[in-house]
């Protein structure tokens, strides 16, 4: 499965990272590289701590649904 990441900065910040898929799944580095590195791990904790209080993981949004979510 491969979930939506959205990728931001603002002027003076870290690279920032969130799942729309996820509410609450966000992380953030300093350069692009560490942003993806811990864009996964974040990603990687969030589904496992879901799947330890035996909640369902969502499937992946269409890029599509996504841009309606994102405005």
């Amino acid at each position: 499965m491969a979930y939506i990441a959205h990728l931001h900065k603002d002027e003076g910040s870290d690279y920032g990272v969130s799942f729309p898929d996820f509410h609450g799944c966000v992380t953030a580095g300093s350069t692009l590289e560490e942003a993806r590195r811990m864009a996964a791990k974040a990603l990687a904790l969030h589904i496992a701590g879901m799947r330890e209080d035996g909640e369902a993981v969502p499937s992946p949004s269409s890029p599509l649904q996504i841009r309606f979510v994102w405005r």
